[in-house]
């Protein structure tokens, strides 16, 4: 069974993961950049047409740590909310939370 770092490693060498960058502007500390897997939730409707509801984002638990509803993150590039607060998942080893898209993303 894969540790949660080589799994990371294998999908970021799969080119899964996209870069992901957090400032913590509860204590001021610098900005973390971590590697993060990153990918909508699909629902499918009664009629069954696929609808995109929100953003999920899975990272190793050592990174982003503080991080919290209502926060801002940078992934691939736009800017995101945290929607809901990080929960473990798996062994504990891996957080995943849900993101929405911050309406003006040309900051």
């Amino acid at each position: 069974m894969l540790t949660s770092a080589q799994f990371f490693s294998a999908f970021d060498r799969a080119g899964f993961l996209v870069n992901a960058t957090w400032t913590n502007r509860k204590t001021g500390e610098p900005s973390e950049t971590a590697r993060v897997d990153f990918r909508s939730i699909d629902e499918i409707n009664l009629n069954g047409d696929v609808v995109v509801t929100n953003w999920s984002m899975t990272y190793p638990e050592n990174v982003f740590i503080g991080l919290d509803h209502g926060d801002e993150i940078i992934v691939a590039e736009k800017f995101y909310i945290v929607r809901v607060e990080p929960r473990k998942i798996q062994d504990g080893s891996v957080m995943r939370t849900v993101l929405g898209e911050q309406i003006n993303n040309n900051r």
